[in-house]
């Protein structure tokens, strides 16, 4: 898509005719020097962007006498250079053109994918745009207005829609070049593409603190490496192709390949300071000595420049290695050493292939010949911009975290249109699929005071069950294992995060601005659903006739939640509690299967079934009845672990399961009843190739679990002292949220159960929800308290 060579260097040449001041002085120690050689160098290059010029698109490169211009992807390249320019320099000359130019190429779902460049686009041209924001991210980049999409939210709405269309079908994983089937590149596996995703993975997880990131981030790496493209002499070759099952290779070697592997592995490093990330990091930069011919340290693009067959995009890829060594020596500074040499003395030979002219700098390709050669363009002037001033980046701390970063993120971005398979990529742990509302809560008798408009419902007690468990601190989180009871099950460990916890907040035209934003203090991965037509879902909680029974009644009409109102992302989540009735769990979790099988995978429904989720049932109250026993027993067939409370589980079986103590007054729970019906239950349903489980909540003696591998086990409950229990409202589903965190993380009904107590424990100390502070180590405390030690200490009993 670039003009003829002779053409372009004809056009150089007169350029370089009119140079009047020659080279440019360049010395690597005078700070103040090398700015000045990144301005006029950066001068030049904007006198070729006419983005920001009536009539013109902001962030597109066109070239005089090229109608298609330069590919769309090197405008993201090139504001990531002006971005690190302003870091450098201090100069905000460009800044506000750069953040035009981004902002106009978002697209309509806030992703970098443009509808105008559907012809243009890959997974690698996505990307480039998505590292440009994440510099800006790191660097406190000036953010765009609060009604633009953020330099973070932008980031993570890329990785989230890559991370989708990892291919596990063919060649064992990896991205593909192109993820539009229509363009060519679609069977094509190349290493840019994936060093992206494992670049923007490292970096996310750096900065946000979310291991779920840095899980994709070694994933993308091992699968590089493993399928031959990182090579045992630490190499990059280019890329292979599906069709050949990915065993052959195109050897070429670019630097920019080589430079994203050796960033990534660098952040990776950064953040583990494990062996593993050490030495894949010092292999690596050892690889780039390639690109370093004849034992010189000025760097040459092996593949096309010494025989001058560069092509458009090929003449910027110096940049990209001369900016991501820079960093590498930012993030792991016993690099330096290494690194510094060789920028200095590439800035040098950059220097003086550029003609200083009164339009700035006007810079050549070879870097080795001593003088300016005539070819030149916005890609020679982005790599000579960036090895310049990258011999700045030891004047610079490292890459700043959430903790001192300005930019808003959204875990949750990215188009579900994107990418019809693959895995997920930050995907919601445990998605609970009922949802949010306001309630009034009436307190027992004599008191019988009501508290309106309360946050409720039992999908938000069951998210905060789950969201007690996570932290912003990462380090804080407890490990996870595989799943004796289910091996096949996809245990991981867990990234412990709020937004790895999804659920559906039901908002009608009068939803309390109060709940709004304390459910939105938790920054988990709610979703508001907005109704302004409707109320919102309210019910009431409390006692009848001044009895100590509870009782429940919805006070306006509800809103079902179907599985066709899950977003992509918590479709693709690994575990799913259902609250509803044995005939519609049937209905939703066979939908949330065959979307699943449709939208990640393709279709393919081996692929499915090898990666099925967790289902976690609790049934509806009103429902435990005789008559609805035989439906309950095949819903139980659909999911994994039943779970009602000792009342609703007797009640199918129309037996009584509490007495009235003649000693005290109390109701107390008659356990043998209640065991009973629990293996009843699972004898019944249990099938030899896939068993289940139940776990029974019986209040304030705790709960208990059965299978038919571990039988009967009782945990109690977490308070002891009736006095620290307010009120019992949502204390069940906080249980389940805390039992599914508690199983995907040590695996057991044990372990969910023990977590799950302690989760109940939190809900149940007030009307209403419980307070969330974070003291001065920046860690969460829920009503003054740590889950994480109460769970310890519970478990330590």
């Amino acid at each position: 898509m670039g003009l003829s060579r002779t053409t372009r260097l004809l056009c150089a040449a007169l350029v370089g005719a009119q140079a009047v001041h020659g080279a440019i002085d360049f010395d690597p120690t005078d700070i103040e020097g090398v700015k000045y050689a990144a301005s006029r160098v950066a001068y030049n290059m904007m006198t070729q962007y006419k983005g920001n010029e009536s009539g013109q698109v902001p962030g597109y490169l066109p070239t005089e006498g090229e109608p298609n211009g330069l590919y769309w992807w090197e405008g993201g390249a090139m504001f990531g250079a002006l971005i690190d320019y302003w870091f450098f320099t201090g100069d905000d000359s460009y800044n506000d053109v750069t953040i035009q130019g981004m902002q106009f190429q978002v697209g309509d779902a806030n992703d970098f994918s443009p509808s105008n460049q559907t012809l243009d686009l890959g997974n690698d041209d996505q990307a480039f745009w998505a590292l440009s924001a994440m510099s800006a991210t790191e660097q406190n980049f000036p953010n765009p207005p609060e009604k633009d999409p953020q330099w973070l939210a932008l980031v993570q709405a890329v990785f989230n829609e890559q991370a989708l269309r990892w291919d596990n079908a063919t060649c064992g994983g990896g991205l593909r070049w192109q993820f539009d089937p229509i363009n060519s590149g679609y069977t094509y596996k190349n290493s840019i593409s994936n060093g992206c995703l494992m670049n923007m993975a490292a970096r996310l997880g750096k900065y946000t603190g979310n291991t779920t990131y840095l899980t994709w981030a070694e994933k993308a790496f091992n699968w590089t490496k493993e399928i031959g493209l990182i090579t045992p002499q630490w190499t990059v070759f280019d890329g292979t192709d599906l069709t050949q099952n990915c065993t052959g290779f195109n050897r070429l070697q670019w630097t920019y390949n080589a430079g994203v592997y050796l960033y990534s592995a660098a952040v990776m490093w950064n953040v583990t300071q494990s062996d593993f990330w050490y030495q894949n990091t010092a292999n690596l930069l050892k690889g780039i000595d390639f690109f370093f011919p004849n034992g010189q340290n000025i760097m040459v693009e092996q593949a096309c420049e010494p025989i001058h067959t560069c092509n458009t995009d090929q003449l910027s890829f110096k940049a990209y290695l001369s900016r991501w060594m820079g960093e590498v020596g930012r993030v792991a500074p016993w690099t330096w050493d290494t690194i510094q040499p060789k920028l200095q003395a590439s800035a040098g030979g950059a220097a003086k292939s550029c003609n200083n002219a009164a339009d700035g700098a006007v810079c050549g390709l070879s870097w080795t010949r001593g003088s300016y050669d005539g070819d030149t363009g916005i890609g020679q002037q982005m790599a000579a911009l960036a090895v310049i001033q990258s011999n700045l980046v030891y004047t610079k701390g490292g890459p700043v975290t959430s903790k001192q970063g300005t930019s808003k993120g959204d875990a949750g971005g990215g188009s579900a249109s994107t990418g019809a398979e693959g895995d997920a990529g930050l995907t919601s742990h445990i998605t609970t699929a009922d949802k949010a509302g306001a309630d009034d809560i009436q307190s027992p008798p004599p008191s019988n005071t009501l508290h309106q408009s309360i946050p409720g419902g039992a999908g938000t007690y069951a998210a905060l069950g789950s969201l007690l468990f996570t932290t912003t601190r990462p380090e804080q989180s407890p490990s996870g294992t595989s799943s004796p009871e289910h091996p096949d099950r996809n245990i991981h460990k867990l990234p412990l995060t709020p937004d790895s916890i999804g659920w559906i907040a039901d908002e009608g035209h009068d939803f309390p601005d109060r709940v709004r934003d304390e459910i939105k203090a938790w920054g988990s991965a709610v979703h508001f659903r907005q109704d302004p037509s409707r109320q919102t879902t309210r019910a009431w909680c409390g006692y009848e006739d001044n009895s100590e029974k509870r009782s429940f009644k919805y006070t306006t009409p509800k809103r079902r939640l179907e599985a066709k109102d899950l977003t992509r992302r918590l479709l693709a989540s690994r575990c799913f509690h259902l609250i509803c009735s044995a005939s519609r769990c049937m209905d939703v979790v066979t939908s949330i299967k065959a979307r699943r099988t449709m939208e990640l995978f393709g279709g393919d429904r081996a692929r499915a079934d090898a990666a099925l989720p967790l289902f976690i049932w609790e049934p509806m109250p009103d429902l435990c009845v005789p008559a609805e026993l035989e439906t309950a027993k095949q819903a139980s067939m659909l999911v994994d672990i039943v779970s009602p409370n000792h009342v609703e589980l007797c009640s199918f079986y129309d037996r009584t399961c509490e007495y009235e103590d003649r000693d005290t007054g109390e109701w107390a729970v008659e356990k043998d009843a209640v065991e009973a019906c629990a293996k009843q239950w699972v004898r019944e349903d249990a099938k030899p190739e896939r068993p289940r489980s139940i776990v029974v909540r019986v209040g304030k003696e705790g709960c208990f679990s059965y299978s038919e591998k571990d039988g009967i086990q009782w945990t109690t409950a977490y308070h002891q002292d009736s006095s620290k229990v307010v009120d019992p409202t949502g204390g069940g589903n906080a249980f389940l949220g805390g039992f599914a965190m508690g199983f995907l993380a040590e695996g057991t009904l044990k372990a969910g159960a023990t977590w799950g107590s302690v989760a109940a424990s939190f809900a149940i100390e007030q009307v209403g929800l419980p307070s969330l502070t974070r003291n001065a180590k920046g860690e969460d405390l829920w009503n003054g308290d740590s889950a994480l030690r109460r769970l310890i200490e519970f478990q330590q009993q």
